[in-house]
């Protein structure tokens, strides 16, 4: 992931990277903050690549605009896959729109406040179906789809060959807190109601204890992301509570009959994975219970839940193969990225996209061999053997005919200006 040039759109004013931490820089990012953005100039062709200037409490910073995302060089850190490329595709854009400011608003299944109490309609309705008919474009996004957004939007769906540090559980929470600060729930933020991985006595304890406890005040829903804690059979056997790593500040995640079941029909892969010692993120959407004056500890009652699988670097995985290609992608010093799907199942993407192809490069892994998954294999040898679209072709293991990975194309020597 690299840092280009900004060009400020008002005053034409050219910062290299080597100058994005002058007083200079700060002072003109001051300037066009409300007023203007930014340009990168990251390509050299025609097209406007804006990013936003965007305020975090004293720092002033860029972020990218989701709709001209794609349009950056393919190792800027402002670059994402295009909504067509993704299953943002099918949602309308009630369920996701794009601020001006570089913000997003969404609709949520279940929103973060409860309904009035004149309101007829169940508060703790049933989770959203995993999957969607076939065509249809939702007006609302489900927890699944939020957690996907958020990792889409934090870029940590992406792996670069020279990517500079290791990703841990906090350094998530805290990529994944800068999201929700641009997530417009209604008339929140996402940030006012997200409870993300903590250490005990840590910053981050601090800010869930705080969020808890405004939450018993506002009647706020709450929502947790985190690490599902190492699979303890005795504990977890029967799934009474869904129990986080890192989980200081989080309430007691209680799962009741209807909402244990759903989870255990809709991510069976995932709670395996877990089983096998794998990591598997959660995104938990609850309502607290009273407050108990005879105990110090905060419980609530699990509304939904959605579950992630992730590899060492916290890429999303959707198999076991897929785990070992991604581990092969990454010991071959290759960039690449994960298309998140979130509730597009009938939709044709890859498994990985390569980003040092020069241009759009599928790659794929094939494991199994039902009719259904044959047909989806037939679509994507379809839809891939375009010239046009694909002018370097792609690329397939078929771990059925073939045990061992076969050679990976050669990466097109990147000779961007970037300094």
């Amino acid at each position: 992931m690299r840092n280009f040039a900004i060009k400020i759109a008002s005053t034409g004013e050219v910062f290299p990277p080597s100058k994005q931490s002058d007083q200079a820089w700060f002072e003109a990012l001051e300037k066009a903050h409300r007023t203007t953005h930014g340009l990168c100039l990251c390509l050299d062709n025609h097209q406007e690549r804006r990013v936003s200037i965007r305020r975090k409490g004293k720092n002033l910073h860029l972020a990218r605009f989701r709709n001209t995302s794609h349009l950056h060089h393919k190792k800027c850190r402002f670059y994402a896959l295009s909504s067509e490329q993704t299953g943002l595709q099918g949602y309308t854009t009630d369920a996701v729109r794009d601020h001006e400011d570089g913000g997003l608003s969404i609709q949520l299944e279940r929103g973060l406040t409860p309904p009035r109490e004149a309101d007829d309609r169940n508060p703790n309705l049933p989770a959203t179906p995993r999957v969607r008919a076939p065509g249809e474009r939702r007006n609302k996004i489900s927890l699944g789809g939020l957690l996907h957004l958020l990792w889409s939007e934090a870029s940590l769906n992406v792996w670069y060959s020279d990517q500079p540090s290791k990703r841990w559980d906090q350094k998530v929470g805290n990529a994944l807190l800068r999201q929700a600060e641009r997530f417009h729930v209604g008339h929140r933020t996402l940030d006012e109601a997200i409870l993300l991985p903590a250490k005990k006595d840590e910053h981050e304890h601090q800010r869930n204890q705080s969020i808890v406890n405004n939450a018993y005040r506002s009647g706020l829903r709450l929502v947790a992301i985190g690490p599902l804690a190492r699979f303890d059979y005795t504990r977890d056997e029967d799934l009474p509570q869904l129990r986080l790593g890192a989980p200081f500040g989080i309430p007691k995640l209680l799962l009741d009959e209807a909402t244990r079941s759903a989870l255990c029909r809709s991510y069976a892969n995932e709670l395996g994975a877990w089983q096998r010692g794998e990591k598997v993120y959660a995104i938990v959407q609850m309502a607290l219970q009273a407050k108990n004056q005879k105990s110090f500890a905060d419980v609530a009652d699990v509304l939904d839940v959605s579950l992630l699988r992730l590899s060492a670097r916290f890429i999303p995985l959707d198999s076991s193969y897929e785990g070992v290609l991604e581990q092969h992608l990454v010991d071959a010093g290759r960039s690449f990225t994960k298309p998140m799907k979130f509730d597009h199942n009938d939709a044709v993407f890859p498994d990985f996209w390569l980003l040092d192809m020069g241009c759009d490069y599928p790659v794929e892994v094939f494991g199994m061999n039902t009719p259904e998954y044959l047909q989806r294999k037939a679509d994507k040898f379809d839809l891939y053997d375009n010239p046009k679209k694909y002018p370097k072709g792609w690329w397939y293991w078929d771990v059925l005919e073939h045990g061992e990975i076969p050679s990976l194309p050669t990466a097109e020597q990147d000779n961007a200006e970037h300094n």
